[in-house]
């Protein structure tokens, strides 16, 4: 790892510095790239370069090296760069693009970062007999132009510019194709993932008589022929107002972002009940909100995850990755990578900097020196650009779940429509076929839905950030905890299926989850009245049945989980009754705890029946007016392991009545 410079306070060095350790976390090296970038051309800054030129000599040369550098970066990061979209090796002409992206850097290693995209669309040049026969073949005239769109206003409102292209004139064969290249930034580049424009090829002037003998470092002389682009009379084909505009058609043109996206933000999220619980149905059914935040770039995919009945354990906290900068004993090293060569000047700069800045006043010896270093700086990143392969960052994705496993995942997409403030919803889950039921989003109206794909409108006609989300009526015994989280992705969504975006230029943030998996507790305090039926056994019986039985429209997912119970059972009778008004007492019975399988009720049934015909018989308890009550609560089953409980629904009063004639009853 490399030394970094602390000029602050050098204990003692000759040098003027220290070299010190630092570490760095949650670095993202577009950012550091950006910045150096804009930072370098400060030194070609109208104020600086002749300061830097004047302090230079044959013996102590200072402006040549940023010269150099310039030129060695503006070519290593031309020749990285690649296809937005997913296209084979070879596609295009990787070479004039290489070139053209150059140009623009040797203008200003700004337009890095500045620009967005680079457009390259294939000419057809047509030459009626030979141009220039005597001219460097090497180098034929070529037509210079601008990118338009017809009626497009105002260049300087527009959300876009695009760079004028220059297209040579030689004849296309089969071997040899033409192509117009042309840069675009975009003023807003989070505002948009892609335009799609409708370009005119505007010809405006013409280069020739370009004298490659006569060239000096990389300038080529020429002549330029200017046209006046006159309104044509007569009419043109494809409606053009004159013969040197070429319309090109409907062109989409990707806006890909070069950082990392903002994690997500998990804001609240709980596990709610029915309000009201009126019978045993209502109380085996929950509902699920979770409030996150996503990013605002349209280039930004938030993923989000729930994955229900994992096994609840104590989660420690996770390991963070970080990158710890070392310095050794004496000496330093170039950097090793990209990374160092960044991270020294992002330590390093900042000392510098304002002593850089007195150059142009007095050049003192402080001043020349730490331009020397920011030379030396600027040096170790040219070196290291060309050469840098980037890790692979911890990426999120979506939990993978075993065929036997009672985890079930639930992933949805969400993003906005192209163009829209409405919201794309896109549903995928582990375990059946399908989609996993549509949320419902507070502040949106559900639109409509196609297979794996729903869209929600916004009330308001405004795109929200911060999504409240609702998954309604889950089967307490199916779904028995939830556990949410999130990734964003960035630029997944610049191409249009079944076209896909580079991988390369994919970003994914890492997976952000809640601490631990939500887990509802249902709780039903007031009495449900249960049918006596004919027998005791019959109506225990029904009441089992009730509690493995999944309510009508529940969301279930089929794997019939047991129901394991318990309870205390109490005989309430009435103990005197004086015109219409009664008095009652409390006798508890005994406490009673089972697991049962759905399709098996009876068992059980038939066993707690007997203990309590056994304890009536005993105890000869007889009422006119009295009832079975039951405080039953409902246990996990799939989320914990076989010592621990963990209550999901508790029922205060599960009340069967005695019939008065209870002869055969119990």
């Amino acid at each position: 790892m490399p030394d970094l410079k602390d000029y602050g306070n050098p204990s003692g060095s000759d040098k003027g510095y220290d070299l010190v350790n630092r570490i760095f976390n949650s670095t993202d090296m577009d950012q550091w790239g950006a910045l150096f970038l804009t930072t370098v051309e400060t030194i070609f800054s109208p104020i600086m370069a002749p300061a830097v030129a004047d302090h230079s000599s044959i013996e102590d040369e200072l402006y040549d090296p940023f010269v150099e550098n310039k030129e060695t970066l503006a070519g290593s990061i031309s020749d990285k760069i690649t296809y937005v979209y997913d296209e084979p090796d070879g596609t295009g002409d990787p070479k004039s693009a290489k070139e053209t992206w150059r140009q623009a850097l040797l203008r200003t290693l700004a337009n890095d970062y500045g620009f967005s995209t680079l457009t390259q669309l294939e000419a057809i040049v047509n030459l009626n007999g030979p141009i220039e026969p005597s001219g460097d073949p090497s180098l034929p005239p070529q037509l210079y132009g601008a990118m338009q769109v017809p009626g497009q206003g105002d260049p300087d409102k527009l959300p876009y510019s695009l760079t004028p292209s220059t297209l040579p004139l030689v004849q296309t064969t089969d071997d040899q194709k033409n192509w117009l290249n042309f840069l675009v930034s975009a003023s807003d580049p989070e505002a948009q993932r892609a335009f799609n424009l409708d370009l005119n090829y505007e010809v405006n002037q013409l280069e020739h008589q370009r004298d490659g003998q006569a060239s000096d470092r990389g300038y080529v002389p020429s002549s330029w022929l200017t046209f006046v682009l006159q309104q044509n009379p007569g009419d043109l084909p494809q409606e053009q107002d004159n013969t040197l505009t070429q319309p090109i058609g409907e062109t989409r043109i990707p806006i890909p972002l070069r950082s990392y996206p903002p994690l997500p933000k998990l804001l609240s999220t709980k596990a709610q009940a029915k309000t009201t619980v009126s019978t045993i149905q209502d109380a085996l059914v929950w509902s699920y909100e979770l409030q996150v935040e996503r990013s605002a770039a349209d280039q930004d995919t938030l993923n989000l995850s729930l994955t229900f009945n994992q096994l609840q354990t104590n989660m420690g906290p996770t390991s963070v990755s970080t990158g710890a900068l070392l310095a050794i004993d004496d000496g330093r090293d170039p950097p090793k990578d990209l990374f160092d060569a960044l991270a020294r000047f992002v330590f390093e700069y900042p000392q510098l900097e304002p002593k850089i800045e007195q150059l142009p006043a007095d050049g003192g010896a402080e001043s020349i020196n730490a331009l020397k270093d920011f030379s030396a700086i600027i040096a170790g990143v040219a070196a290291t650009w060309s050469s840098w392969q980037p890790p692979e960052p911890p990426r999120g994705g979506l939990d993978r779940v075993t065929a036997d496993d009672d985890t079930e995942v639930w992933h949805f997409n969400i993003q906005n429509v192209e163009n829209s403030t409405d919201l794309q919803v896109k549903g995928t889950w582990s375990r059946s076929s399908g989609t996993p039921p549509w949320p419902t989003i507070t502040g949106y109206t559900f639109k409509s839905a196609s297979g794996d794909t729903a869209i929600y409108s916004p009330d308001n006609g405004k795109s929200e950030r911060v999504l409240t989300l609702t998954w309604e009526n889950l089967y307490v015994l199916d779904y028995q905890n939830v556990l949410p989280s999130a990734f964003t992705e960035r630029n997944r969504n610049l191409a249009i299926p079944p076209q896909q975006t580079n991988p390369d230029f994919v970003y994914r943030t890492e997976t952000v989850a809640w601490p631990t998996p939500i887990v509802p507790l249902i709780g039903a305090p007031d009495q449900i009245d249960l049918e006596s039926k004919v027998t005791l056994a019959e109506a225990i019986e029904a009441m089992l049945i009730d509690l493995t039985t999944p309510p009508k429209d529940s969301v279930q997912n089929g794997t019939n989980p047991p129901l394991e119970t318990e309870s205390s059972i109490s005989y309430r009778y009435e103990v005197m009754a004086n015109k219409g008004n009664s008095a009652y007492s409390v006798l508890p019975v005994f406490l009673v705890a089972g697991k049962v399988d759905p399709g098996d009720e009876r068992t059980l049934a038939a066993q707690i029946a007997s203990n309590l015909a056994n304890w009536q018989a005993t105890t000869s308890a007889q009422s006119p007016d009295s009832s079975l009550k039951f405080l039953l609560t409902v246990f996990a089953t799939t989320i914990v392991t076989d010592n621990d409980r963990l209550p999901l629904v508790q029922f205060q009063e599960l009340v069967i009545p005695v019939p008065k004639d209870s002869s055969g009853w119990w």
